[in-house]
């Protein structure tokens, strides 16, 4: 039997949720995505199941945004070492620097071709796989597409 990796995706654009699972398809094979529309929905999801390996989150969304859902699933003893990654069209450095204090493990603002995507999925996925200390270091917590060295 397959393990899975269950994938929460966060964000008021299914668009954009489509294409999150696009690019994580092209890294791994074997995973689950559910879906919520806003923080308020991403919370009622988690009183109903099981919490997932790893949360995508947008910051900007309706009813309860990004940022006070991220405050409530760091400040729950159940959910606080779930890996939340931030996932905006937000580059605005103040939205970078409060999300890593709230508790994120990444920050992605969301790339416009697939290949970017894959490209940083990529990273953010060797990353998780980083030793602790090395994985939350706050050099890493932005993740930008790499160009191509020659």
């Amino acid at each position: 039997m397959d393990s899975f990796i269950n994938i929460l995706i966060v964000d008021d654009d299914k668009d954009d949720a489509a294409f999150l699972t696009e690019g994580i398809s092209n890294i791994i094979s074997s995973f689950r995505v559910f879906t919520a529309t806003n923080g308020s929905e991403c919370l009622r999801f988690l009183l109903d199941n099981e919490p997932p390996e790893l949360i995508f989150m947008d910051l900007n969304m309706p009813k309860l945004n990004g940022f006070d859902c991220l405050k409530a699933l760091k400040a729950d003893p159940y959910l606080k070492d779930t890996h939340i990654v931030i996932f905006s069209t937000s580059s605005d450095q103040q939205h970078i620097d409060d999300s890593y204090k709230i508790g994120a493990k990444y920050y992605i603002v969301k790339p416009v071709s697939l290949s970017a995507m894959t490209n940083i999925l990529r990273q953010m996925f060797k990353g998780l796989g980083r030793p602790l200390a090395e994985s939350s270091d706050r050099n890493n917590f932005h993740i930008k597409e790499r160009k191509k060295q020659l």
